[in-house]
């Protein structure tokens, strides 16, 4: 039967269609170069296994629907016939061939089996076969799977199952037909190998999108910025964004392919979608994305099949910050790289470990704790996806805290000393890494860490299915009192310090910039302002004092005193922050206090009393300890007030380890 999907389309127009260069040619060289060196690629061995495995499991998923179906009364002649498939996506359908790479197969059974025979009858095959191991179902997922090794391959097994009576081997998959009556886990089910089937048809010069998706990848998890559970990007999100850049620039080679995918994702204005295709509706009842119906998505990446959706529905304002600096990082050093007049320039910056460990003044370090080792792999793949709802319990609780950043890595170590001094016999632990944004905190926000990880907590754990031993923990740090090993990528706790201290210059110098053109932006727009703010002129009899401030009081009064509140939050990113008192002078607001009656000189010295900080707590606590009647005159001069931070020590059992 004819197809009845139409030809898929390219949306958006080329930007350039020239020619590769002599030039861009010696960049391949030099690219190839250190991909052969750097990016590692399976052996031929290696994937003639892995496809020898694929086999083995694709004729155990056939005898399993030959079967189903005899047990459930079917024919013998139609239960041999009703046949059975398995197509794969990912990274293995486009054969970018990573080591360790998973397998994502899909099973597509006719309609006598179903996925409570799946989960049940194959589940015992394949759990009693000698090859498997590690064996976990995922049943209550929006794509359940069984997730095993077989033979020391990784491989996520799903299923759909389809209104007909047989599976043949030509079955054609890509036709929208197929979806037609199909329960919502089969959509999505089928989804996986129908968007890469239209990737791989999509992509104009697929020796070009080879090596740079890739290298691409490589970067990505070495930055930090991969994980799609954790808010970032995933295998099927980058593979997408390098072929939209290979529709861009259809012709270009490796080289100027890779420069030219940094370059239009550092530009592009998100939330604008990313298309590799015109969506359309097959009618068939699927809800297809669209931008105006999905107002909140912050960098929607659609999938080029039907039904269209999000690919990247978990990323947030939080997450896409991280990889906007990490994309404008990238463009930056491709730039220098293919210039070749930057000393210093090498594909190598480009994919170096992330800083993470070197960036932030503070960070949190989540625990996720389990008894037994089957429960710990569910509770750990659980907490993957939920972690970053942290973050989320932040903005919504309007906590003063800048620049938040969740590491999607998972680490072998319990920081917290375990419950109640004992370790547990499962554990790992995640980082988030922020700043004070002591503008919002001189402003009266209270910097509450426990109250945030408290709610997210109860929220984690308010699940029916939590078993005894289920548990999360939180630890608090300074950039100073770090784990050690959490510095041994960047070579150790000295070359941790350097790069720190190098960073928060780089930062300094941006931000003041950045107030300098505000400023002077702010002057232009408001040149009444600033003849307002000059001093007045001086009678005849008095003499011209040399200089003036003029200009400096109208930089002040054009931004509105906001540039005391950046000046003093530059100052106060200072390390000794992390535990000491920031005081402010005692003489200022004396005049104002005097003026107040005896209730409400009372009132503002329990005010002022120093707050009992919790003892049975890990996570630190930032107040403002200015009085409310001095703040209010504060705020009226428009001078930024000073806090002192709370910082609890780690638990005696993490002290003792450090």
């Amino acid at each position: 039967m004819a197809s009845t999907t139409p030809k898929p389309v390219q949306c958006f127009p080329v930007i350039n269609n020239d020619p590769p260069t002599d030039k861009d040619r010696a960049n391949d060289a030099k690219l190839f170069e250190y991909i052969a060196a750097n990016v590692p690629v399976m052996s031929k061995q290696e994937m003639m296994h892995r496809e020898r495995v694929l086999t083995e499991v694709t004729q155990i998923f056939k005898r399993w629907v030959r079967e189903t179906c005899l047990a459930k009364g079917v024919p013998e002649e139609v239960a041999r016939a009703a046949g059975g498939i398995i197509r794969t996506s990912g990274s293995y359908r486009l054969a970018i061939h990573e080591p360790g790479s998973d397998i994502d197969a899909h099973c597509i059974a006719p309609m006598p089996c179903t996925r409570a025979d799946f989960f049940t009858s194959l589940r015992k095959l394949l759990q009693d076969h000698p090859e498997v191991t590690n064996f976990n179902a995922i049943e209550t997922a929006a794509v359940p799977i069984m997730t095993f090794d077989f033979d020391g391959v990784n491989i996520d097994l799903g299923l759909g199952c389809l209104p007909v009576e047989s599976v043949s081997e030509d079955f054609n998959i890509d036709d929208d037909a197929v979806l037609k009556g199909v329960d919502s886990a089969t959509e999505k089910c089928l989804n996986g190998p129908r968007v890469t089937n239209l990737i791989h048809r999509l992509v104009p010069n697929y020796a070009s999108f080879l090596p740079v998706v890739r290298l691409v990848r490589v970067w990505a998890k070495r930055r930090g910025i991969y994980g799609n559970k954790m808010g970032y990007l995933g295998g099927v999100n980058f593979n997408i964004l390098v072929a939209f850049a290979c529709q861009l620039y259809p012709r270009a080679s490796p080289s100027k392919l890779l420069a030219s995918f940094f370059k239009v994702m550092h530009s592009w204005a998100w939330p604008n979608p990313i298309h590799l295709t015109r969506p359309h509706d097959a009618a068939l009842g699927l809800q297809v994305w669209q931008a105006a119906q999905n107002p909140w998505h912050v960098m929607p990446i659609i999938t080029p099949a039907y039904p269209a959706m999000n690919s990247s529905l978990a990323v947030s304002a939080h997450s896409l910050e991280v990889m906007r600096r990490e994309f404008r990082r990238g463009d930056a050093i491709c730039r220098r790289v293919l210039d070749g007049g930057a000393e210093g320039a090498s594909w190598d910056e480009l994919v170096r470990p992330s800083e993470f460990f070197a960036m932030y003044s503070h960070y949190l370090a989540i625990d996720v704790m389990a008894g037994g080792e089957e429960e710990f792999r569910g509770w750990r793949g659980y907490m993957e996806s939920r972690v970053r709802k942290l973050l989320d319990n932040f903005t919504y609780m309007r906590i003063p805290a800048r620049d938040l950043h969740l590491y999607p890595r998972a680490f072998d170590r319990c920081c917290s000393g375990g419950v109640n001094g004992e370790l547990p016999a499962h554990c790992v632990c995640f980082f988030v890494g922020f700043n004070v944004d002591r503008a919002r905190l001189a402003a009266g926000r209270r910097l509450d860490v426990g109250h945030a990880f408290q709610k997210f907590e109860e929220s984690a754990t308010g699940v029916p299915w939590l078993k005894e031993g289920m548990c999360l923990a939180l630890t608090a740090y300074s950039f100073k009192t770090l784990p050690a090993w959490t510095a041994d990528e960047l070579g150790g706790r000295d070359a941790a310090r350097a790069l720190r201290a190098a960073l928060r210059a780089k930062d300094d110098a941006t931000r003041k910039a950045t107030l300098a053109a505000t400023t002077a932006a702010a002057l232009a727009q408001r040149p009444q302002l600033a003849a307002a703010a000059a001093p007045p002129p001086l009678p005849p009899t008095a003499p011209l004092a040399a200089g003036g401030s003029g200009g400096a009081a109208a930089a002040e009064a054009a931004v509105g005193g906001e540039g005391d509140l950046l000046e003093q939050e530059w100052e106060g990113e200072a390390e000794a922050a992390d535990a000491e008192y920031m005081e402010g002078e005692e003489e200022e607001g004396e005049g104002e206090y005097a003026k107040l009656s005896d209730a409400a000189k009372a009132e503002a010295k329990a005010e002022a009393r120093p707050r009992k900080r919790p003892a049975t707590r890990d996570f630190f606590v930032l107040e403002p300890v200015v009085p409310q009647w001095r703040r209010a005159a504060l705020e009226a001069a428009g001078q930024a007030k000073r806090v002192r931070i709370q910082l609890l020590p780690p638990a005696p059992a993490q002290a003792a380890s450090r």
